[in-house]
């Protein structure tokens, strides 16, 4: 693993002493299997390409994109954002770590609260969708970057 995510993480789980990180080994992420199933119907993507941020006009034209993605499609992907595919399957493990390995205990320790305009934590799938009677599956991790992971 890159070293910046992992030490980040490292620090962050250091500050609570309550919590033994070696406890919950981070393993790798592997990727499903690809699929060429042509039954299996999938939503359009929205390619946004943001390496081109600096150049006139770009982020009214990202602005306009990410807007019509949004509206108009419901899905996108970022790409030229200079993420490597290491770091991603990196934060991946590390999510899957967290939302799979950790006890609901260890993550309720680390509570959500929008309420005072904390945009990080962990909330548990505990809304539903209107009336519906459907739980949400949605969680979310905390991060010290401020960056947000969502399993659904």
């Amino acid at each position: 693993m890159p070293a910046p995510v992992k030490s980040q993480l490292a620090e962050e789980w250091s500050k609570d002493s309550s919590l033994d990180a070696s406890q919950w080994p981070i393993q790798p992420y592997s990727r499903p299997p690809l699929t060429t199933d042509k039954s299996i119907k999938y939503a359009p993507l929205v390619e946004i390409d943001v390496s081109n941020w600096d150049a006139p006009g770009e982020k009214q034209r990202l602005a306009d994109q990410l807007h019509h993605a949004v509206r108009d499609v419901g899905f996108y992907i970022v790409k030229g954002h200079g993420i490597t595919d290491e770091e991603v399957l990196e934060i991946l493990a590390i999510a899957n770590t967290y939302f799979h390995n950790l006890p609901l205990e260890e993550k309720r320790k680390n509570p959500i609260d929008l309420a005072t305009g904390q945009s990080f934590g962990y909330r548990e799938p505990t809304r539903y969708f209107g009336d519906t009677g459907i739980k949400e599956k949605l969680e979310t991790v905390p991060s010290s970057a401020r960056t947000t992971l969502i399993v659904v």
